[in-house]
Parts: structure tokens; C-alpha cells; sequence
């Protein structure tokens, strides 16, 4: 999958004349993001989480399955003079709608399904900010010829 083609999506959302995300890049997994330490900026993180098969897959001169893959994009959203998230919670909520409305629908290239939300949920409050993953999933036929 082309995950630079997503970091373009996410880096290209705007709120006001403003890019959303002040840095936007591919990390290994979510602990890796959160242990990165203090939320400094709103940014963007893009994680490749799982393949799996979906459905029977077709023998006939070669093989061929449709293959679901699931991808998290962490946002990590600054607390500002805000120790208990209060504040934090509205900024996260006017990310949280522009990625998605950017994302879902969104087709990466024409081997791939249209991106579908799948589920969202803060992983971690840290001093600085919060960290909020929303997951996204997409299919695409492999084909051995």
C-alpha cells in the first residue's frame, strides 16, 4: 500500500486557511508514536496494522482472495494550559471530523476499495496532549498470476 499517498491526504487537510497537522508520517506501531514522549504539535501519524483474508479464496489457473488491510492513523492533539483534557477535547473533536471526511471514501488507487471508517478511540492522555487512533480498513484483490 502506498502510505505516502495517505501522509499527502492528511497533510493536505486544512481548518480555516490552516493546515489541520503539523507533521504527518508513516510509524511502525502505536507504541512506538506514544513513546515519542510529549505531544508538542498536532500531528498525524500513519500505521499499517493488519492483512487478512476475506472470504474463499479462487482456484482456477492461478490463485486469487480479496485481502482486507486495516490501517490507524493516530492523531496526537496538544494540550494547551489544559492538565485535564477539557479544552483538548474540542480541538480533537474538529480533527477527528476533517480526517475523516477526508479518508473515508477515499479510494489510494484503483487496485484498492474506497477507504470505510471502521472505529476510533483515545490510547493515551499524556502531559502535553491526547493521542485518539481512528481506524480505517480498505480491500484489494491479490492475484497470482
Amino acid at each position: 500500500m502506498n502510505y505516502e499517498a495517505l501522509e499527502a491526504l492528511l497533510a493536505a487537510i486544512q481548518l480555516n486557511g490552516s493546515s489541520v497537522f503539523a507533521d504527518v508520517m508513516t510509524a511502525v506501531d502505536e507504541q512506538t508514536v506514544i513513546k515519542n514522549g510529549i505531544v508538542k504539535r498536532d500531528s498525524a501519524f500513519v500505521i499499517p496494522m493488519a492483512d487478512e483474508a476475506r472470504g474463499e479464496s479462487i482456484h482456477t489457473m492461478y490463485h486469487a482472495q480479496d485481502i482486507a488491510t486495516t490501517v490507524g492513523i493516530i492523531y496526537s492533539v496538544r494540550a494547551i494550559n489544559d492538565v485535564y483534557g477539557r479544552n483538548v477535547n474540542s480541538r480533537l473533536k474538529t480533527i477527528k471530523e476533517a480526517a475523516r471526511k477526508a479518508i473515508a471514501g477515499y479510494q489510494i488507487d484503483e487496485l484498492h476499495d474506497p477507504f470505510n471508517f471502521a472505529s476510533g478511540e483515545g490510547i493515551a492522555f499524556l502531559k502535553g496532549g491526547i493521542f485518539w487512533m481512528d481506524i480505517f480498513t480498505t480491500t484489494y484483490r491479490f492475484d497470482q498470476e
